[in-house]
């Protein structure tokens, strides 16, 4: 099986999708004591969510040009 044009690197955005929201839960997390998150404002936390949903879009293209490079799309 082929590891695809880009070698299924494109899931590293998945990757970095998901510490992103970690870091978010950890921010509304009234438990977790870490100053540095807790200093976040608002417009922090908005391009920080902002910057999960353009990856999210960034992986959907990589994934489907991943496939058409592969002459795996119809």
């Amino acid at each position: 099986m082929s590891g695809g044009h880009f070698d299924y690197k494109q899931h590293h955005i998945t990757d970095i999708i998901e510490k992103l929201r970690a870091t978010l839960k950890r921010i509304e997390d009234p438990e977790d004591d870490s100053e540095w998150l807790k200093s976040f404002d608002d417009i922090t936390i908005k391009h920080i969510e902002d910057t999960i949903t353009m990856l999210e879009m960034a992986f959907i293209y990589v994934h489907r040009i991943d496939w058409l490079l592969s002459a795996d799309d119809g």
